[in-house]
Order: structure tokens, then sequence, then C-alpha cells
């Protein structure tokens, strides 16, 4: 497990110094789809991006990501625990599939690879790869 982070203040920054690194590691994640929906900060682990990678590989179906990295602002503003995984850029909430079976074989998928953090709720999922908060279920109300 690595607990380096990958940062960049715009993810246009990114591209233009590693776009054909980014697409051959992570080809099925755009850096807008992780950046902070707030600020547009990147802040991705590697480690975490590599398994969401093998999930959606696995899964093999699109995994559209609702939410991933947020800043301490914008965390608060949707109601983010304090020490919320996505901090830190190790936490990926997909959008939940529709269908019984789709959502079964996601979670399937997810749970091949050994998340640290799962939660389920009706319409949202979040997955992450903290391994500084341990092992951890839980659900979501509503």
């Amino acid at each position: 497990m690595s607990n380096s982070a990958i940062i960049f203040e715009r993810f246009e920054d990114m591209l233009s110094t590693d776009k054909t690194t980014w697409q051959r590691r992570w080809p099925n994640f755009s850096p807008a789809e992780l950046s902070c929906t707030h600020c547009g900060k990147l802040l991705i682990d590697p480690f975490a991006l590599d398994n969401l990678q093998k999930v959606r590989i696995m899964y093999a179906r699109p995994l559209y990501i609702a939410s991933a990295y947020r800043c301490e602002e914008y965390n608060a503003a949707v109601g983010g625990a304090p020490n919320s995984s996505h901090l830190r850029g190790r936490a990926f909430d997909p959008k939940r599939p529709k269908s019984g079976k789709e959502l079964f074989e996601l979670l399937a998928a997810i749970w091949q690879i050994e998340p640290f953090g799962v939660c389920m709720g009706a319409n949202k999922l979040h997955v992450d790869w903290d391994f500084e908060r341990g092992h951890r279920v839980w659900m979501y109300g509503g």
C-alpha cells in the first residue's frame, strides 16, 4: 500500500504533463470526474485508484463516479465526515446500478479487491481503500 498521493491544483495541470501515463494506468476514469466539484483540485492515492480500476475491469461495465476527491470546504458542505477518506483521495462513490443483478455484480467485484470501507444506501455506494481508517461497513440512511 502506498501512502503517497498525486496532487494537482487543477486536473488540467496533470493533463499537460502526464496524460499518457494516466490513460495507460487508469483508462476508465478521467481526472475531471475524480476532481473536487467545488474547487477543481485533484488528489488521488494511486493505490486506491489502482484498486478502483481493477473493480471496473472485473465489473466489465461502465462505472460512473458521483464523488471522489473533496476539498475540506466541499466535504463539510455535503455533510462528509471530518476524517473522510475523500479528503485523502482514497474514496469513491460510484453511482448505484439500477438493476439488482448489476448491483450484485458490482458489489462482488468490489469485495474481490478487498476494500477497507464499503457503504450502501438507497441511491449511492461508497468504497475506499483507506488503510488508516481500518476495515468498516455501514449503511446510509433513507
